[in-house]
């Protein structure tokens, strides 16, 4: 971090490795030719070579930013249909049981059943002023 803070923290990515499930980025420090590694699931900070960087063919990633923007866009539209045919899409199940509910309540008559709402309300009623006293 003392080499990052000399060179005010001016550093850019250079590329990214992936081994299974390990995952580590290659930075550069702008103005240098020092590179270091950042570890982000143990939060590591490693120098390394520019010798040992060479190797590493980063013209894929330099080639393509366009590309992966648009592909990352053509991702997001195809998530955002997904999500709205989801959205709207009920299983089978789910519509026999919503009509069977349906069917149920449509069958009452909430009209008639209202004085007994009422008759049952005033007993509640009832009961809560005689423990109050």
């Amino acid at each position: 971090m003392g080499l990052l803070c000399k060179y005010d923290f001016k550093s850019e990515f250079y590329s990214g490795l992936k081994s299974g499930s390990i995952i580590i980025e290659v930075f550069r420090i702008v103005e240098s030719d020092i590179y270091y590694i950042f570890y982000p699931s143990r939060n590591l900070f490693l120098l390394c070579d520019a010798v040992e960087i060479q190797d590493i063919n980063n013209s894929i990633a330099l080639d393509r930013p366009d590309t992966v923007v648009q592909e990352l866009k053509n991702r997001n539209d195809q998530l955002q249909s997904t999500v709205a045919v989801t959205k709207t899409y009920l299983p089978d199940e789910v519509r026999r049981l919503l009509g069977d509910h349906y069917k149920k309540i449509s069958d009452i008559n909430f009209l008639q059943n209202m004085s007994n709402f009422d008759a049952q309300a005033n007993i509640l009623k009832a009961m809560l002023n005689t423990d109050m006293m």
